[in-house]
């Protein structure tokens, strides 16, 4: 089997006595229905080509045609979870993935336990999006792996703004609710685009004296640092170098090719090596990436974003593992002081999961449920809100 290659009959084989019913993130045959304490959740998804064509705002037009030629594929694939997703909603939730990471990941227990948070919350219609970038997750991108190399950070970060801007045309970011963007890994900096382009829609929603969600949290999952140069630190070169020297010299001197990761050496990174053979599906789900983009984070010359202006009166709350043989801890706790040290969140934490390793496993443990859970709940409160309402 093929990284992507995740139909209902080979998940069936590998899973066993997998839930059908908390598949909802799958990007390809996804549409259906799910239910977390027996509230009904619908769950779509889009696939779309996107182009200069697909937007009404004129300055959404032109950026659109300044990003797009330089990307690939036009093809992009979002995943949709709410109770009614063409209703007003309450709390909304862009979930981006890290390097080589799909929507599909954030299936099973880690959607399961965020929306039974949120309901026990009190929010009424919340909405969970599984952004992909840059097409991942679409069979055009796993077809097209020699384009894929050449994808830049900058280059990805730009397609985050776009879709951003895709959304919001759409409807999806309008009303009076809050967003909580949440980013793992590399996806934390994705949702710092996203929060980019949230400024720029604010700006534009104000001179029409529209209103639209406002950003009120923003999560980080072993989040990465845009500090100058963070990752040549020697214990993340020592660490990840051996499973991708391969691969990371084949994409980079030939420009051909995704940088691929295989399922052990996935393991190894993401697990520790210690999960077990269900978490083979973790890596079926993602997708091959670009050793550009990753080499743009590696030799980063200077910070990337205005932290400062990015997180001023927003909630930051972060999650490591404590088993994280990925990303040293230390580059992690200085992204965290960073943050809160020099803008003015309004709250803040970091919190250590003692059950986890870099990535979040696609089937938790106990212990490792119990972890997130816990991080939910300081995140979004222990308390049912009863004012939170929908118009």
């Amino acid at each position: 089997m093929e990284r992507g290659d995740y139909n209902e009959t080979d998940l069936a084989d590998i899973q066993g006595d997998f839930d059908d019913e908390m598949r909802a993130f799958q990007p390809e045959g996804a549409d259906g229905l799910c239910f977390v304490d027996g509230v009904q959740y619908e769950s779509r998804t889009e696939i779309v080509d996107v182009t200069p064509d697909c937007f009404d705002e004129e300055g959404a037009k032109t950026y659109a045609r300044a990003v797009l030629p330089v990307m690939p594929i036009e093809t992009r694939a979002f995943t949709y979870v709410s109770p009614n997703i063409d209703q007003e909603h309450d709390m909304i939730l862009p979930v981006f993935g890290g390097f080589g990471e799909t929507s599909a990941q954030g299936d099973n227990h880690f959607l399961e336990d965020l929306l039974r948070k949120l309901q026990q919350k009190g929010y009424k219609n919340p909405l969970v999006i599984g952004m992909n970038p840059c097409g991942r997750a679409t069979k055009e991108y796993s077809e097209n792996l020699d384009g894929v190399a050449k994808i830049g950070l900058q280059d990805e970060l730009n397609d985050v703004r776009l879709l951003t801007y895709y959304l919001w045309e759409r409807g999806f970011l309008d009303g009076e609710g809050e967003i909580c963007p949440i980013g793992h890994s590399m996806g934390s900096f994705n949702t710092m685009a996203f929060m980019e382009a949230m400024k720029e829609i604010e700006h534009i929603a104000a001179m029409r004296l529209e209103t639209h969600a406002q950003v009120s949290k923003v999560i980080h999952l072993m989040p990465v640092s845009d500090k100058p140069r963070a990752f040549l630190h020697p214990s993340f070169v020592a660490r990840i170098f051996p499973f991708i020297r391969k691969s990371l010299s084949q994409a980079w001197l030939s420009k051909k090719g995704g940088l691929d990761v295989s399922a052990y050496h996935h393991n190894r990174m993401m697990f520790g090596g210690k999960e077990t053979q269900l978490d083979h599906m973790h890596w079926r789900r993602g997708a091959d990436d670009s050793a550009t983009r990753f080499l743009g984070l590696a030799f980063n010359k200077r910070r990337i974003f205005d932290v400062r202006e990015l997180f001023r009166g927003k909630e930051y709350f972060q999650f490591i593992g404590m088993g994280d043989r990925l990303i040293p801890a230390s580059i992690q706790d200085n992204w965290f002081k960073h943050v809160v040290g020099i803008a003015e969140v309004k709250d803040s934490d970091y919190i250590e999961g003692d059950y986890h390793h870099h990535s979040i496993p696609f089937n938790m443990t106990q212990d490792q449920r119990s972890d997130l859970r816990d991080f939910w709940s300081r995140v979004f409160g222990t308390e049912v809100d009863n004012e939170i309402v929908i118009k």
